[in-house]
């Protein structure tokens, strides 16, 4: 592994450099796992701030992980919600 990562075992047999990860993961068919929620438009709207990237282009990146339609809050006659942007949405 030391020639192909870079990675080796100290004495102690810490992996070297610290920043290297190893595991085992297990499965079992009874397990129940946990999975993340898909994202809310008030999740889009404080990201599109703290990106500095706008509405539009986050949905488009995130588009898959949406729990909303874009295409709905664009339709005309929508009401726009106050973004701290300064645009409305």
């Amino acid at each position: 592994m030391e020639k192909a990562a870079g990675i080796r075992l100290t004495e102690s047999f810490a992996m070297w450099p610290a920043s290297s990860v190893s595991g085992l993961y297990f499965a079992h068919p009874q397990a129940k796992y946990f999975a993340v929620g898909k994202l809310g438009r008030d999740q889009m709207l404080d990201y599109h701030l703290r990106k500095n990237m706008t509405l539009e282009q986050v949905e488009k990146w995130l588009g898959p992980y949406l729990n909303y339609d874009p295409a709905t809050y664009a339709a005309p006659g929508r009401a726009r919600v106050a973004c701290a942007c300064g645009q409305p949405h």
